[in-house]
């Protein structure tokens, strides 16, 4: 697809064009519900469509539109004492992940993309962390900026998973309802601008891309209205249980997919 001179969409078919934007609309449409989950999908899925530095680099830059619908939440309601040190963390440990995301070829990112999102949707679902949830507070000074640094050489990496690992965390701090929800908000903000400013420093965000996420804007503003109009009205924990259930096993095809390309070049 060619317009104002850019070719847009890695010239995909107007069957694979359908298919980005329905992956979008889902993805926005689970943001807008939940605060955050987006990322997964837009990457995983749309590796299949687009491939996987397209589909990061994409994923990333138009999360940033996306945010600027939920900030407002997140700035009246989110918890400001939480968010501090887990942005300083983060900062360094961004570039960091872009650095490593510039560095491997297609194949091996697309591995990389697969397995790591396999490991934090299994972490996010499991007890695990829950099981120290009283440790975690008591040691939350220390243990918040470490899941933090995780999270943005995870994010950087992979384009997404690096709210998800820090919302585990952000969940076991505030306890009411709305606030965890705005608390994500706020700190998916300075997470998703921060990572945007760092891979545009580093080349990776071509005016294409820019025009690419233009067009896409109704898909993810519709998408993240519908969400939020959404909001508490759909069981989370049942609906999560499929959708990570899918999630899985669309990483995993890339995994191998990944792996096939790698040892056949």
């Amino acid at each position: 697809m060619t317009l104002f001179g850019f070719d847009l969409f890695a010239d995909l078919s107007i069957g694979g064009i359908v298919a980005l934007v329905a992956i979008y609309f889902f993805s926005f449409v689970l943001k807008g519900m939940f605060g955050l989950g987006a990322m997964p999908p837009l990457v995983i899925l749309g590796s299949w469509v687009i491939g996987p530095h397209h589909a990061v680099v994409l994923a990333v830059v138009s999360n940033v539109f996306s945010q600027l619908q939920f900030t407002p939440e997140g700035l009246r309601h989110g918890d400001w004492r939480v968010v501090r040190g887990l942005v300083l963390a983060y900062i360094p440990a961004t570039i960091l992940g872009v650095w490593i995301f510039g560095t491997l070829e297609s194949a091996w990112l697309t591995v990389v993309v697969g397995a790591a999102l396999i490991a934090i949707i299994l972490l996010e679902g499991s007890a695990l962390l829950r099981r120290y949830d009283a440790d975690i507070q008591e040691h939350s000074g220390v243990l918040g900026p470490v899941m933090a640094a995780i999270s943005g050489v995870v994010g950087g990496v992979v384009g997404a998973g690096g709210v998800i690992l820090v919302s585990t965390y952000i969940k076991m701090i505030c306890k009411d309802p709305r606030v965890l929800r705005a608390t994500i908000l706020l700190i998916a903000s300075f997470f998703i601008g921060w990572r945007t400013v760092v891979y545009a420093a580093n080349g990776f965000v071509p005016l294409s891309v820019l025009v690419e996420c233009v067009i896409l804007l109704p898909v993810i503003f519709i998408g993240g209205h519908v969400g939020s109009k959404l909001f508490g009205l759909i069981p989370k924990d049942r609906f999560f249980f499929a959708f990570r259930i899918f999630l899985i096993l669309a990483a995993l095809n890339l995994v191998v997919k990944g792996l096939m390309a790698a040892f056949s070049g």
